[in-house]
């Protein structure tokens, strides 16, 4: 939120279209007296939200919500909005708990496909409110998009041309399904596609360690305190980058998927090594030589006549002598000319330059990840997919009475159930959409079922549960609601219509949308479910 100072600085249109949505008109003077004296107090501040909303806080109150957010901005209690540049640090902080799970992982090359029982449940902890975590499909399209969204606040240089990659990937892919689709879908085999969303996920999460400096830079710098230099930061960013850069070139998941792309073009047989079956052009060897190391890898694209234009981008963004210098330590970087000098090849390259090629090539590997998961998760599987993401069911009633400090029912109230779904599977490609689980009591419990894979269970000894099931008898259906819900980062902000908590001690997350129909369920089964009601009742 914005510190307003005087009267004027208060955006009015803002305000007035916020008032709109709430049904009622803006009563100018008696609001402006009441700024206006608050902007008189030493005691108390007025700050406003871009969403329009306005607060009048006290002084220690401000003070303490900025240190609670470790931000100079003081976050909206309507949408919980911040000002664009501004990254939750607890969010931070627990990226980079999970990406060190993560990089254990990979660094152990592991037999398992997936996670220990261990490390899956302290996944599952950190990453509440970020991403879904229900099984492993869902994780790894999930844990993409909120890749995707954490890097816009990462991106520092304007009017990239991003499309073109995905323009390319998405032409190849035509072209491999035109050739030969069952080879095509093959690839879902081939490829470790939870290995390949870790690794960029992980290389993604370079990014933190710098951003989460400068905040505490900026904040000590804020209250007084004698920071670090802020060369020193500088160089600590460029530092990490490269450390990304390097990781993100050794990653050999997304040559290897590229590349049988192209065998299937060529009428090759796909598998899992396709550089195995290679020999490079040598003066040396009449056979050719096999290949090896990343130049080699790229070198392979060009011998085809359908990888020709990936060897060209390829060439443009793996910089092996990049790579190979900051491995092997031949490298300085070199604050006052702003510059990477590499030592072991006599190059140098600006800050600048560095920092389009890597953003650039993080760009181009996310449009390959894209592009093949909305071919091998969205489009085969457009009714599984529909109910992944669903992080939490809430059992309610459409308009409750308010009684003492809690929601009751009344006799004309409607049961309705709300459906709290990630915005990354809520908001697909083929358009909005509001999943239908189904519902079914056994074994002493109420099952809201989204397909096979995503449950949730409510006890009937609890007498909220079978209050609700009552309704649902007496309405013969219910409300359902989507709620799109999305982590709180600041790209979302501008977009959230409110903040809610996930559970009673759960983390907080933005609101983005809410959809509702009404649910009519068969005669037969509302009977059914009456039988058992009542016997339970009989029971207890």
């Amino acid at each position: 939120m914005v510190r307003i100072k005087s009267i004027e600085e208060i955006d009015r249109e803002k305000l007035r279209k916020l008032f709109e949505k709430r049904g009622h008109g803006l009563l100018s003077p008696r609001f402006t007296k009441k700024i206006e004296a608050a902007l008189e107090s030493k005691d108390l501040e007025v700050h406003q939200c871009k969403c329009g909303e306005i607060m009048i806080l006290h002084r220690s109150m401000a003070d303490k919500l900025r240190k609670q957010y470790n931000s100079n901005e003081v976050p909206c209690k309507r949408c919980g909005n911040y000002e664009n540049e501004v990254l939750d640090l607890t969010i931070l902080e627990r990226i980079e708990k999970i990406t060190a799970i993560f990089e254990r992982w990979l660094l152990n090359e592991p037999s398992q496909k997936f996670l220990d029982e261990e490390d899956t449940k302290k996944i599952k902890e950190l990453a509440k409110g970020l991403f879904p975590t229900g099984h492993p499909d869902e994780f790894i399209i999930g844990f993409h998009f909120f890749t995707l969204a954490l890097k816009s606040h990462f991106t520092t240089i304007e009017d990239k041309e991003d499309d073109i990659y995905s323009k390319l990937i998405n032409k190849l892919i035509l072209e491999a399904k035109k050739a030969n689709l069952a080879e095509f879908n093959n690839l879902k085999n081939i490829i470790d596609w939870y290995t390949m969303s870790i690794e960029s996920f992980n290389t993604s999460a370079h990014e933190i360690a710098p951003r989460k400096q400068k905040i505490l830079f900026e904040n000590t710098k804020l209250m007084g305190i004698q920071a670090e230099d802020t060369f020193d930061l500088e160089k600590y960013e460029i530092l990490t980058k490269l450390s990304a850069y390097k990781d993100a070139l050794e990653s050999q998941t997304i040559l290897t998927l590229l590349l049988n792309l192209v065998y299937i073009i060529e009428g090759i047989k796909i598998c899992k090594n396709p550089f195995r079956k290679i020999k490079l052009p040598s003066s040396r060897l009449k056979q050719g030589k096999k290949v090896k190391g990343l130049k080699d890898m790229i070198e392979t694209f060009n011998l085809f006549k359908s990888g020709k234009k990936i060897y060209a981008l390829l060439t443009r963004l793996y910089d092996t002598q990049l790579r190979n210098a900051f491995a092997h330590n031949q490298y300085k970087i070199v604050i006052d000319s702003k510059e990477i000098e590499l030592t072991r090849y006599g190059r140098k390259i600006s800050f600048e330059e560095f920092i389009r090629l890597y953003e650039e090539l993080l760009d181009f590997q996310s449009a390959v990840q894209d592009a093949f998961y909305y071919e091998f998760y969205v489009i085969n599987n457009p009714e599984e997919i529909r109910n992944w993401g669903i992080e939490a069911v809430i059992l309610g009633y459409t308009d409750p009475q308010l009684i003492g400090d809690e929601l009751y029912p009344t006799e004309e109230l409607t049961p309705e159930l709300d459906v709290l779904q990630y915005w990354s599977f809520a908001c697909t490609k083929s358009g909005e959409h509001i999943p239908v689980p189904q519902i079914e009591i056994k074994n002493g419990y109420l099952n809201i079922k989204f397909g096979e894979k995503n449950s949730f269970s409510y006890s009937l000894e609890l007498e909220s549960v079978r209050r609700w099931i009552d309704f649902l008898i007496i309405r013969g259906g219910y409300t359902l609601s989507l709620l799109t819900i999305a982590p709180k980062l600041p790209i979302f902000a501008e977009h959230a219509i409110l903040t809610i908590p996930l559970g009673k001690d759960g983390e907080n997350v933005f609101v983005l949308d809410v959809s509702e129909k009404f649910v009519n369920l068969p005669l037969k089964f509302l009977k059914e479910i009456s039988n058992i009601i009542e016997e339970f009742e009989h029971r207890i």
